[in-house]
């Protein structure tokens, strides 16, 4: 007769056991040992060794240049004294090349993992952050190796979001002057144009009872405003400022989106 003997541990290490096989004859009441069996086993836990601490990976969207996804390629070895049958995988936007593996003691393999985002229409740069985890057969361990990425677009940030000239006198102008600063690790190159408002107005002030008549305004925003300079480059990091102008047109009111 054959017996399978199957052994679980709640730790790694070394258990011992005795094992006695008792015998006793049919209409006995006594028995006695006819085998004495000393069980020993070394319980391990998973060891898997991944060639990177973990993995970083970039997409820059640049002008007239493809979008391509960005792909690391991982080795991963059993350092186990014991085969292992282990599963990979990552959510989008990270995936991976191949999910299943089984390796003896010593044994390596490589698999790409790859960074395709989908990219928004806003043109932001975004960052994802997760895990690529790690399960094994037969045991609850879970390993994770750390996965980041990044989306570059060429991005701007401004040192101020709105532009208030307050009161001008008429037929003079006032300058303001902001600072722009690449945010990216793209090169950004820009160029303003300047678009009216749909409920942009002029209002015309009566020197006699100070009525206020508003109608749509009869100037073009060129001709009221200015920028310098109107177009430039700047790279990963770089900062310049731009100056804007507004030209006081006879007791008007004006506004524009640059």
């Amino acid at each position: 007769m054959k017996f399978k003997v199957v052994g679980k541990h709640a730790r790694p290490g070394v258990v011992t056991e005795r094992w006695v096989c008792h015998s006793t004859v049919a209409g006995g009441n006594k028995s006695r040992p006819i085998l004495t069996t000393d069980l020993k086993a070394q319980f391990v836990v998973p060891l898997l060794e991944f060639s990177e601490k973990s993995l970083d990976f970039l997409q820059r969207c640049e002008p007239k240049k493809e979008v391509k996804p960005d792909k690391k390629l991982l080795s991963l070895k059993n350092l186990s004294t014991l085969p292992l049958v282990f599963w990979a995988k990552c959510p989008p936007p990270f995936s991976i090349d191949r999910l299943e593996y089984e390796l003896a003691p010593g044994e390596s393999a490589t698999t790409n993992v790859l960074f395709s985002a989908n990219l928004g229409e806003d043109k932001q740069s975004l960052k994802f952050k997760t895990n690529l985890v790690v399960s094994y057969r037969d045991h609850t361990q879970k390993d994770r190796l750390p996965l980041r990425g990044e989306v570059c677009f060429p991005n701007l940030a401004f040192s101020k979001q709105q532009i208030d000239f307050g009161c001008v006198l008429n037929e003079t102008t006032k300058q303001v002057r902001i600072q722009v600063t690449n945010i990216s690790k793209v090169d950004a190159y820009y160029q303003w144009s300047l678009v009216a408002e749909d409920d942009a107005m002029n209002i015309i002030a009566e020197d006699d009872d100070q009525k206020v008549d508003e109608a749509r305004g009869n100037h073009p925003p060129n001709e009221v405003f200015d920028i310098s300079p109107i177009r430039g480059m700047l790279g990963p990091g770089e900062s310049e400022f731009v100056d804007f102008l507004y030209y006081g047109h006879m007791n008007a009111f004006h506004q524009s989106i640059a």
